[in-house]
């Protein structure tokens, strides 16, 4: 037949020691809820200053991108603001690095791809360039200065790291115009 069964006792309340184990537990996943939000912001904010300004002042840029770097390991934008830095100071191998690292942390970013390309081509490595821009091109095919860098890697006259800055300066100019975000386009 059926059989009773003995009742459970209910479970004894948690102990001041279970409840302070719980409470540091909730505590910690909210810091590190709260840095997986803050660091991306951070590191954000660093590279935007670095942009701004890297004229006045390139080592104190250059440290906020590293930092930047740092906080933020899955970005790459601290190392493409680093290489554009680069390419416009002439120091194509403090540029190579930086675009082969954003290049790294984010295989599908055809502006990393495009200057990297453009310094193969530049070094006298234009094999490497060239499968640089395709790869490039394969990632954003209707980009123009990608296919213009390819044409050009055919001559005597390849596209440069400087030229690339002007025509997207130009490009964002033209379509947004002078305002405190493009404070590189004249009024």
């Amino acid at each position: 037949g059926l059989r009773t069964r003995e009742p459970v006792a209910p479970a004894a309340p948690l102990g001041r020691p279970a409840r302070a184990g719980i409470a540091v537990l909730v505590t910690a996943a909210a810091v590190a809820a709260a840095a997986s939000l803050a660091f991306p912001w951070l590191s954000a904010r660093l590279t935007d200053s670095a942009a701004a300004g890297w004229p006045a002042d390139p080592e104190k840029a250059l440290s906020r991108l590293d930092s930047a770097r740092e906080l933020n390991p899955l970005s790459a934008r601290p190392d493409l603001v680093a290489g554009t830095i680069a390419i416009r100071d002439g120091d194509d191998g403090a540029a190579r690095a930086a675009f082969a690292r954003a290049s790294e942390r984010e295989p599908t970013n055809w502006y990393a791809l495009l200057e990297l390309g453009t310094l193969d081509i530049a070094a006298g490595r234009r094999e490497a360039g060239v499968a640089r821009l395709r790869e490039a091109r394969s990632l954003n095919p209707d980009e123009p200065l990608i296919a213009a860098a390819l044409r050009r890697a055919r001559g005597d006259d390849p596209l440069t790291g400087v030229a690339i800055d002007r025509a997207l300066v130009a490009r964002v100019c033209s379509r947004v115009g002078p305002s405190q975000g493009t404070r590189y386009c004249s009024e």
